[in-house]
């Protein structure tokens, strides 16, 4: 199944909101080239569905891409659903969902 692409964050201090980039580097086995985050663990890259951003914005929330510490929104991709071991390729990197975050809201 096909989804966008929709931003992609970073933020160099773990605990700060994440910022919209231009575009951003993969490292293999790392994660996204100056993310506070990356690293050799099994939470390198952090994805959520823009789907929920804005369900959390019809509730009143005022949030933008990057709030909620993701490094990757997506449009059209029920990322919740998938299960662990699921492989996503997003341009020439491919992404192996490792565990589902808190994002079920």
């Amino acid at each position: 199944k096909c989804g966008t692409l929709l931003a992609v964050c970073r933020s160099e201090k773990r605990g700060t909101k994440k910022t919209p980039q231009a575009s951003a580097r993969l490292v293999p086995d790392y994660g996204i080239e100056g993310d506070a985050h990356a690293g050799h663990w099994h939470r390198q890259v952090s994805l959520l569905a823009s789907e929920k951003i804005r369900a959390f914005r019809e509730k009143g929330g005022d949030v933008t891409f990057g709030d909620f510490g993701e490094n990757l929104v997506t449009e059209g991709i029920d990322l919740a659903a998938l299960p662990v071991g699921t492989r996503i390729r997003i341009g020439a990197a491919l992404l192996e969902v490792s565990q589902i975050g808190p994002g079920r809201w």
